[in-house]
Order: C-alpha cells, then sequence, then structure tokens
C-alpha cells in the first residue's frame, strides 16, 4: 500500500498488491475522508479506451 496523499483528514492509498499470477492488473484506490472511505479501482486504457480518445 503506498500513501499518495495525506493532510490528516483526507487520505488516497494506492493498493497495489493485487494481480499475481495470470490475475488481471488492478488499480485501487483507498478514498478516506473524515474517517469514512471508498474503494475505487478506476481501470485503465483498456477499460476506459474511448473515454481516453476524446
Amino acid at each position: 500500500m503506498e500513501v499518495l496523499f495525506d493532510n490528516g483528514t483526507h487520505k488516497n492509498l494506492l493498493l497495489e498488491d493485487f494481480g499475481h499470477g495470470e490475475m488481471v492488473q488492478a488499480n485501487v484506490h483507498l478514498i478516506v475522508d473524515s474517517g469514512k472511505g471508498m474503494i475505487l479501482d478506476p481501470g485503465g486504457h483498456k477499460v476506459f479506451k474511448h473515454l481516453l480518445q476524446e
């Protein structure tokens, strides 16, 4: 786990320990704000191909 941002009340953590062997690589983020969190998997260039083209 890598801390990308932390100002005391808001954190963005990169959970990059997924995707071993033949598993799909994932770039999962944990966003925590005032003690409440949300797990996000923004996908990659294959998932958002059309979005990145615009």
